[in-house]
């Protein structure tokens, strides 16, 4: 990983807890507020008293991106940075993201008294009633989320470098233009995919009013079918049922057969099928978990179904993991050939999994 990020609400941690991480890590810590203090020559409340709100985010928009193009930190941002897409997109480029989160009346309790941060001016219970909602959704996305409630720092801190001395995680970004989405590489990353799928689909399938429920009653948004051969469900395909039933989300798995006999016309029918079985509609999903040719036919199935639906490629060997899960490359064969019928439609994420 590049650098790790600290994001949450104020009170939650980060400034107390990153100090502790970074020395466990043997990193350089960096408070992006003192960051801010520097640049502007002023504190963070004189700050928001000469600029307002607008311009003490502008610059905190600015210092965000100097601190992040340092590589090895432990970076602590306030809590209202992530709110910005392009800081979160910042944020979260080849980084690791941290989300300290902490019930609402423990905030409050060590908010109290609380006298130098400029939006509590209307005082903690308030503010945390109308800012913390709007904020907790983009928290969640982080790649850990770790409650701080009854949890000294130094026992966070060690819990955190314990977890991550293990995950090695790492995010590249794939700007394709219309398309742009992740490669997450790293260990253990079956809690991440609920989060991916509970995005709004919106920005790939448009208006999904008009498009009817296959199953002839109303849009259940959220169905996923996993679509694997038996040999990778038995070891993989419970895991992820569970986290993704967990979420809230309703999950069914097909199997398909392993290696190339997977990319054939009665194959894919079948998927159809399944996906007509689950209901999955334009707001639903599918997961290709397994090798190169369950990502093919697994993915024409999502480019296909309902003229294209979001897919996630959870590649299991290396070869698909470096190849066939990126760049959209889907495609069934055919008696005249290999790879005659297929589709370029590009996955929503792309998680290789090292365990």
């Amino acid at each position: 990983m590049n650098n790790v990020v600290l994001v949450g609400f104020m009170g939650s941690g980060k400034s107390t807890v990153g100090p502790q991480l970074a020395q466990r890590m043997n990193r350089p810590f960096v408070d992006l507020d003192d960051v801010i203090e520097a640049d502007a020559g002023q504190s963070v409340a004189e700050i928001f008293s000469s600029e307002g709100e607008a311009g003490f985010r502008e610059r905190e928009a600015r210092c965000l991106q100097r601190a992040l193009e340092r590589k090895g930190l432990v970076v602590a941002v306030g809590g209202g940075a992530p709110m910005r897409d392009d800081n979160w997109v910042r944020i979260r480029n080849g980084n690791c993201v941290i989300a300290l989160t902490a019930e609402p009346d423990e905030l409050a309790r060590r908010l109290n008294g609380s006298t130098d941060r400029p939006m509590l001016q209307l005082g903690a219970p308030s503010v945390i009633t109308s800012l913390l909602p709007r904020r907790l959704s983009r928290y969640l996305e982080a790649d850990v989320v770790v409650p701080t409630d009854g949890i000294d720092p130094e026992q966070v801190a060690q819990q955190l470098h314990e977890r991550l001395s293990g995950n090695g995680l790492q995010r590249i970004r794939i700007d394709v233009p219309g398309s742009p989405h992740e490669v997450i590489v790293g260990y253990g990353l079956t809690h991440l995919v609920p989060e991916e799928i509970s995005k709004s689909p919106s920005a790939l399938v448009g208006d999904i009013s008009k498009y009817p429920s296959p199953s002839g009653g109303r849009q259940g948004g959220g169905t996923v079918v996993v679509v694997s051969d038996q040999g990778v469900a038995d070891r993989h395909a419970q895991p992820l049922i569970k986290a993704l039933s967990s979420a809230g989300l309703s999950a069914a798995l097909h199997l398909v057969p392993a290696g190339e006999p997977a990319k054939d016309l009665a194959v894919l029918a079948g998927i159809y099928e399944a996906l007509a079985a689950a209901g999955v509609d334009r707001r639903g999903a599918l997961i290709a978990l397994g090798g190169g040719s369950v990502g093919d036919v697994a993915g024409f199935a999502a480019a296909t179904w309902m003229r294209g639906i979001r897919y996630i490629q959870m590649p299991t060997t290396l070869l698909a993991m470096v190849d066939s899960s990126i760049g959209g490359k889907t495609a069934i064969n055919l008696p005249a050939g290999k790879n005659l019928a297929g589709a370029v439609h590009q996955p929503s994420a792309i998680f290789c999994d090292l365990d």
